[in-house]
Order: C-alpha cells, then structure tokens, then sequence
C-alpha cells in the first residue's frame, strides 16, 4: 500500500494511541479498553459513513451488504448481515470491542504494510523481547494531529470523517496526545460540539462511555 492512501478511522486512532519513539501504546490499563471501544465504534462509522448501516432507537442495522474495501469493517459488515437477533449499537461495540487486541494487531500491521510504522524487536530487561512499531518518519501521525488541532482551534466546518474522529478520540481519552494540556481546556467546549455533530458519534460516544461508566462502577 502507498503511504499517501487516506487512512481509515480505526487507523488513525491506532497511530495516535502509539508513542512517537517507543511504538508502544501510549498508556496501559483502562485506557487500552477504551481505545479497544473506539476502535469498535470507528469500525461501525466506517460502514455508516459508506451508508452501509444505519441506526434507530432500538438497533442497528444492515442498509447494504456490499463490502467497502476496507477489511476489518467488511468483517464486521458481514457479521451484522448474518445476526438473526436485532442488537443496539452498545451491543456491537461492546461485542467487537472484546476482540480489542486481533483489531489492534490488524491495524498496526497493515500501518506496518504502508509504511507508515516499522516492526522492531526491543529487549526488555536484556532477557525478554517485545515487539515495537515506532513511526517511520511520523508524516502521517503529524498529519493527523495538525488536522485535529486546526479543526478543534479554528472554526472551519469539518468534514463527516473529521466531526468522528474528534468524537473517538475524545472518547478513547487521546487527546492529550495531540495537543498541549494547557491548550485543550479552552478547546474543550469546540470538542464537545464538533462531537455532537454527527448523530452516530453522539449515540456512540454515549455508548463507550456508558460501557466505561459501568466497568468503573465494577470495579470499585
């Protein structure tokens, strides 16, 4: 694949969620769950932005079957297509969220395939290796990150794909990973309205953090 390709929702979260220099995600724990969400959510806005899914109050559902060429949304495409129960939105991204890691595998290697990240092996405790994926010149990345940080600074209409991808980032906590803290208080009021623009990134975000919400409350 070409590295000047247009990259998918999923994908440019995944790339936000790496440290520059390491190539590891950028924070552990809770945090990896909600990438793990966003992700999930991104996947189903990919197919809502390609008017293959729609929702309702009550479900979501199949608009077409027709794949759109990107392969983890065709996944998740065909799986909803073959659903014989009618399931809410917070019930598939919870349900696809759960295969957080295999997503997060795909989407850094198919980065890896173009070029935009590169696999090395770094040791840990000079015993142990583990697999890393630094930026190869960190373009891309960059690219993302200006465009966000225009969009959240300025007062341009964005695009479908940018309103979502602010709300998922907002969502997956990444946000300090584009732009300075003292910088997005202010901003946080432009956040929240450009994540409400889409009707999808407002039911999905209240989604994730209803699911995020709920495990917290577990876990106290």
């Amino acid at each position: 694949m070409k590295q000047d390709q247009r990259l998918d929702l999923a994908e440019e979260l995944i790339l936000l969620a790496l440290d520059d220099e390491t190539g590891r995600l950028v924070r552990g724990g809770a945090a990896v769950a909600a990438l793990d969400r966003a992700v999930a959510a991104a996947l189903l806005m990919e197919l809502a932005l390609a008017h293959r899914i729609d929702t309702d109050s009550k479900r979501l559902f199949v608009i077409s079957p027709e794949p759109i060429g990107i392969a983890l949304a065709d996944e998740v495409l065909n799986e909803i297509a073959q659903s014989t129960e009618a399931e809410p939105s917070s019930h598939w991204v919870q349900r696809l969220s759960l295969r957080g890691e295999r997503y997060r595998a795909q989407l850094i290697a198919q980065l890896v395939e173009r070029g935009i990240l590169k696999e090395v092996d770094q040791r840990l405790l000079w015993v142990l290796r583990q697999r890393a994926y630094p930026q190869t010149d960190g373009r891309a990345e960059q690219e993302v990150k200006s465009r966000i940080t225009a969009l959240i600074q300025g007062d341009d209409i964005p695009t479908p794909h940018d309103a979502l991808l602010v709300g998922l980032v907002d969502a997956a906590g990444l946000f300090h990973e584009v732009i300075d803290h003292a910088i997005l208080s202010g901003c946080r009021p432009r956040i929240t309205r450009i994540a409400n623009l889409e009707e999808l990134s407002r039911s999905l975000r209240h989604t994730i953090q209803g699911l995020q919400r709920g495990v917290s409350a577990a876990n106290t």
